[in-house]
Formats: structure tokens, C-alpha cells, sequence
């Protein structure tokens, strides 16, 4: 069993170094799991300093596990799978805290969820139009909103997966005037075994080498997915 486990940590070894001698600065197309569709800025992002950030809604209505879903606040597409309870605050968590890091002005945690249950209608609902009532209420200029859509967690251990982590989420920049949403995106990536996809490295080896467990997979799409944001307070 040790001898096992030594081979296979040389052999990770031996492939980060073909993959980083690869590419040392570059990040390969499709591979993050990020992505932002160009359409999806089109209007002024001028003056957003401050944001208020809804956990995520959790979307559990696929039929059957593989089933192409739509989220229908960004009308992004993804394929659905089990999302874990919980997932929808521990997005929002790391979006929140992703923006803060990045200088914007964020609403307080609780102060947003308990306005939004007062704007909220009583039969329920998440929309960007709530979203907008909620930022108006709040005095901020923008609310971001989510769905999540796939959060599996990792069955195994950092070096060995019976079955690889799976996380699925979308992102919407609401305009608090109107609701407009200013900028979408979404995440959606399975881990995969580095032997069976060496040009997916760059997952494999952030935050340690190894397979990722849930969280760990969905900081590292939050912080993608900001990266692609071109949202600057104050600019």
C-alpha cells in the first residue's frame, strides 16, 4: 500500500513538471470552467461600489441526474446534477468574500437575507426583479444572485477519488434601479483524473496537489469567475 501511494505521488510529480515546462503563465481555454458570455455585458458598470450578495438559490428541479437545465435568472445552460444542502450559502460566502477582497462595499450577511424575506412575496420567489427591490432597500448600487445547479461532493481522499467532486453554479450583477442584469457567468466543472487530462493541471495542483473536495472546487470557480468580471469599484 505505501509502495502504491509513492509511485502515484512520483507520477504527479513527474506530470506537474511536463505541465508546468508546458505552460507556465497561461491558462488553456476551457479548461477553468469558468466562462462569460460576450452578450453579457451590456450596460454601464460605471460607479458600482456597493453589493449586496443573495445566497445562492439551490436548484434541485432536474428530473434525472445528467438532464440539460436552464437557470432562469442568466438562462445559462448546465448539465444538473445532486446539489448538497448548504451549497447556496457557502457560494455566497465565497463570492462575498472574493468581492470584498477585490475593494468593493458589501452589505452585511444577515442584513441581506433578512431584507430580502421583507421584499419577498409570501408565496415565494428569486428573481433579479427581488434582487433589485432588495439593493433599492439596502441603499446599495448592485445585489449579485446565483443558482446553484450541481454540488457534488468528493468521495475518496486527496489522492485517490472513488468519485471526483462536481460543481455547477451561475452568477448575475443585478442593477439595483431596475433590475437590469449588468454582467453573468457561470461555473461548471468536474474534477478530472490529471493521468486522463494533463492539460487540466492547473486544478489538480491549486491550493495543493491532489483531488479537490467540494469546496475546495467551488472557491477555485468563485475565484475564476470574479477574475472574469470587468466590474472595478469606483471605475
Amino acid at each position: 500500500m505505501r509502495h502504491s501511494t509513492l509511485m502515484r505521488a512520483l507520477k504527479y510529480a513527474a506530470l506537474a513538471v511536463i505541465a508546468l515546462t508546458a505552460s507556465c503563465a497561461s491558462m488553456e481555454s476551457g479548461k477553468s470552467g469558468a466562462a462569460a458570455p460576450e452578450q453579457s455585458v451590456g450596460h454601464s458598470l460605471e460607479g458600482i461600489t456597493s453589493v449586496a450578495v443573495m445566497p445562492f438559490y439551490e436548484d434541485r428541479s432536474a428530473k434525472a441526474a445528467g438532464e440539460v437545465r436552464m437557470c432562469r435568472i442568466t438562462e445559462l445552460t448546465f448539465t444538473a446534477g445532486p446539489v448538497a444542502e448548504g451549497a447556496g450559502d457557502i457560494i455566497g460566502e465565497l463570492v462575498r468574500t472574493g468581492l470584498a477582497n477585490r475593494g468593493f462595499s458589501i452589505a452585511p450577511r444577515d442584513m441581506t437575507i433578512e431584507t430580502f424575506g421583507k421584499v419577498q412575496p409570501q408565496n415565494g420567489g428569486y428573481s433579479s426583479d427581488l434582487a433589485a427591490k432588495t439593493g433599492r432597500a439596502m441603499h446599495m448600487d448592485a445585489v449579485v444572485i446565483g443558482t446553484v445547479m450541481r454540488y457534488e461532493e468528493l468521495s475518496g481522499g486527496k489522492m485517490a477519488a472513488e468519485k471526483p467532486a462536481s460543481v455547477a453554479f451561475s452568477i448575475a450583477v443585478v442593477h439595483s434601479e431596475d433590475g437590469r442584469i449588468l454582467w453573468k457567468a457561470k461555473f461548471d466543472k468536474t474534477q478530472k483524473d490529471l493521468f486522463s487530462d494533463v492539460t487540466d493541471y492547473r486544478t489538480f495542483f491549486r491550493g495543493g496537489m491532489g483531488w479537490k473536495k467540494a469546496g475546495q472546487l467551488a472557491a477555485i470557480g468563485v475565484d475564476d469567475v470574479l477574475e472574469l468580471m470587468p466590474l472595478k469599484p469606483g471605475k
